[in-house]
């Protein structure tokens, strides 16, 4: 049962909330001031921002490489409402970084579905006498990031502790997995176009989700060739070079309930890139997030939840670091 408390705070817009916003203490109030600067109350913006604030969102975020290494940003808010996209005004992101990213905050990190600990910041945007963490050029609006002290293998965290889905009854063997994986070869790779003999250009990865669906785990299967298709030919008859297969288990064995195909060159829908899994609702099952191969939209986030007995891609977010 949802928890009544955090609906009227999903749904309730906050009066005051600049007052709220700089309430926290003596020196995160100063330091608000002293970035933001000017008079908040001719920004249009701010006003929905700081609202938006002072309700305290469980916020999403993924990983990104830059040249600084491995970076964090926030990809959207997470909670009743679900999967929600996030857009601030410069006021308002530089605000969210004062109050959440700055060095020594910590992040909850998620691997398989399920929280791993805490992961402290070094630093976020815009550290107190230093130069910003990075930049795009002509950009007036950018979402921050910040600088993990660890996040190897972890591709999701949120601001607050979210539970794990509840595991299935019953565990899925490795004598399964196997047997899935060759059906699907066998059938589901070549009736979208992939030959049996072509299947070893492809690197295949595997991914058990705790949907809180069914009784066995879902198989998330990914195959990927890194070749990469001109632009400059014609696509007809041409087999995918990216596959992903959501498999579930139905009374004979593993089946296919989701599956996604693209060139995944220039001009093709993108190559997705797997994320992680967690109830971005709050109902106790699994929403999976994917995100995508191309270093240019770090913040793209695709969610696919379960609709019995299939998946549906829900949300497709084309999310940018730079939102003027």
């Amino acid at each position: 049962m949802r928890d009544p408390v955090r609906l009227i705070r999903s749904v309730v817009m906050l009066p005051l909330a600049f007052a709220v916003v700089l309430s926290t203490t003596a020196c995160s109030k100063e330091r608000l001031k002293n970035a933001l600067g000017g008079d908040p109350r001719v920004d249009g913006k701010w006003k929905g921002d700081s609202t938006l604030m002072a309700s305290n969102p469980d916020v999403l975020f993924t990983t990104f490489k830059t040249k600084n290494g491995i970076e964090i940003a926030p990809i959207g808010t997470i909670g009743l409402r679900g999967f929600r996209n996030l857009r601030m005004g410069d006021r308002g992101w530089r605000a969210f970084d004062i109050n959440f990213l700055r060095a020594g905050q910590t992040l909850e990190a998620y691997r398989e579905g399920q929280s791993v600990g805490s992961v402290a910041l070094k630093r976020g945007m815009w550290g107190d006498n230093a130069p910003a963490l990075d930049s795009i050029p002509f950009c007036e609006v950018i979402v921050p990031s910040a600088l993990p002290t660890a996040a190897e293998g972890t591709r999701l965290f949120t601001l607050k502790k979210y539970p794990a889905i509840k595991t299935p009854p019953k565990p899925v063997s490795d004598a399964e997995v196997t047997e899935a994986l060759r059906e699907t070869n066998m059938l589901v790779a070549t009736k979208k176009g992939i030959p049996i003999s072509m299947l070893p250009k492809y690197k295949r990865t595997v991914h058990r989700v705790n949907s809180g669906h069914g009784t066995k785990p879902t198989l998330v299967v990914i195959y990927d060739d890194p070749e990469i298709y001109p632009d400059t030919l014609l696509p007809d008859w041409q087999r995918p070079r990216h596959l992903v297969v959501f498999l579930d288990w139905a009374n004979w064995g593993y089946k296919a309930t989701w599956t996604y195909a693209t060139l995944g060159n220039k001009g093709a829908p993108p190559r997705f890139r797997y994320l992680d899994y967690i109830d971005v609702n709050e109902d106790g099952t699994a929403e999976v997030l994917f995100g995508v191969q191309n270093a240019t939209d770090p913040l793209f986030t695709i969610v696919i939840r379960r609709d019995p007995p299939l998946w549906i891609e829900e949300t497709r977010f084309r999310g940018r670091r730079c939102q003027s």
